[in-house]
């Protein structure tokens, strides 16, 4: 059952300034204590096509086939990768604001330091990939 995300309440008590992460022992970010809905706009835009990326992935085979379904993405959308990096970058940015991103970019993260980056701010959030939400139906009462 959904309520309220009382964690949230928490993050934010102990740590009104923002989520402090450390990325080098002279750099410390902070990430905002309630995460911000715009930080998705990058993924929903027109230009990176998040459900069109979606769509034209599950049309390329069944999905315990994942080496044939990213083949024909690919073959789909060549620009995937680079859109894809674009986008987690521009993500990111929103996140943090210029200049602190200016600053961890700096740092020239590799691909395994973004994505540790980007599933502890999911767990810090309380957000998972993959867990499923209740429907809006289930959610909705008749009064009865």
């Amino acid at each position: 059952m959904t309520g309220i995300d009382l964690a949230a309440y928490a993050r934010e008590f102990a740590h009104p300034e923002g989520i402090p992460i450390t990325v080098t022992a002279d750099l410390t970010i902070l990430a905002p204590a309630e995460f911000p809905i715009d930080v998705l706009d990058p993924l929903l835009s027109d230009d990176f096509d998040l459900v069109g990326v979606v769509k034209s992935a599950l049309e390329h085979g069944d999905t315990s086939e994942i080496g044939p379904m990213i083949l024909g993405l690919l073959l789909d959308r060549p620009t995937l990768p680079a859109d894809l990096i674009k986008a987690l970058h521009d993500c990111l940015e929103i996140l943090f604001g210029q200049e602190q991103y200016a600053k961890f970019r700096a740092t020239r993260p590799g691909i395994k330091t973004i994505a540790f980056l980007i599933t502890g701010l999911l767990r810090e959030y309380g957000v998972g990939l993959g867990e499923a939400s209740p429907s809006l139906e289930s959610a909705v009462s008749d009064g009865e």
